[in-house]
């Protein structure tokens, strides 16, 4: 919104993008018309509501009539507009990044105010997307089953709704529904390396292992360290019987966390399926370092 006046107070505009999920929040706003009520709390997370497009979750308090008020970090800067609460949650309220609007200011594009269009957000579908993801974070995986819909609805084209809509089913075991969901959201965005890897991971709980071993490939190849990719990878070879692909994706995942414990492990039980007893002790000893009971149970089955 732009007047026509002079010298009027100003604030300092921050970088969002700098901002970390932990530090110090301050919410200046006018709830129920009380101007100038200070509020402070947390920058509890950074969603991605959309590709390129994300939101800040604070646990500063807000209600109605803070919307518009500015969020500060711990340096007086502005990194945030107050947008929105969940009211089913507590203290789970939301606030768009200054970063939209940083290089609007300056715009000699005008529209009047009463030529403007206000949107009802509880209607939008980024607002039952966050609804359902606290409901997700919550355990309440049915709850954000429904809310994930309701945004598919609105915007069918919502990749992180069609996302999410099968991570939820994938944890109430409806593996089949997941693998749906994950799908529609690659034929949005093919280059979506968590939805892949969540296919991935939806056909290993329906032993479906070679198209698994297809999707945590297809993963890799947009985002070629990703180590969670890598050592499912090397279980789906595993319960395939190919142990030589397996020892390979398991040494990947090792090479890009060393102190990942469980893919050493399977590194070194694939080695002892496959008679190679010294690889197998290498492996041993790594863990050693890293686990120690994990060592002296990998220990007793090598002489077993």
């Amino acid at each position: 919104m732009k007047v026509d006046a002079k010298q009027l107070p100003t604030v300092r505009l921050g970088d969002a993008d700098k901002a970390e999920v932990g530090e110090n929040i301050f919410v200046i706003s006018s709830p129920q018309g009380l101007e100038n009520t200070i509020s402070n709390g947390i920058l509890s997370g950074i969603r991605e509501i959309e590709p390129k497009k994300k939101i800040l979750q604070i646990t500063a308090p807000i209600s109605a009539g803070s919307s518009g008020g500015a969020v500060f970090n711990k340096n007086g800067e502005v990194i945030g507009i107050a947008t929105f609460l969940i009211k089913e949650s507590h203290n789970v309220n939301f606030a768009m990044p200054i970063n939209l609007i940083k290089g609007k200011i300056d715009s000699q594009k005008l529209i009047a105010l009463k030529e403007a269009e206000t949107e009802d957000f509880e209607k939008t579908a980024e607002y039952w997307f966050l609804l359902g993801y606290n409901f997700e974070m919550d355990g309440l995986y049915d709850k954000a089953i429904e809310a994930y819909k309701k945004a598919i609805r609105i915007n069918p084209y919502l990749e992180g709704a069609h996302n999410n809509l099968g991570t939820s089913y994938g944890k109430l075991g409806m593996h089949e529904e997941a693998i749906e969901a994950f799908k529609k959201a690659l034929r949005i965005n093919a280059d979506n390396d968590w939805a892949y890897y969540n296919l991935g991971t939806a056909y290993n709980n329906l032993s479906m292992h070679k198209e698994a071993i297809e999707a945590f490939k297809k993963a890799i190849r947009i985002k070629p360290h990703y180590v969670e990719a890598y050592y499912n990878l090397g279980t789906s070879y595993g319960k395939l019987g190919k142990y030589k692909e397996a020892v390979e994706a398991f040494k990947q995942a090792v090479r890009i966390k060393p102190d990942l414990v469980l893919a050493h492990y399977n590194l070194g039980i694939t080695y002892l399926f496959l008679k190679d007893k010294n690889s197998a002790l290498e492996q041993y000893k790594i863990l050693k370092t890293l686990e120690l009971e994990i060592a002296n149970k990998f220990y007793n089955q090598i002489y077993e």
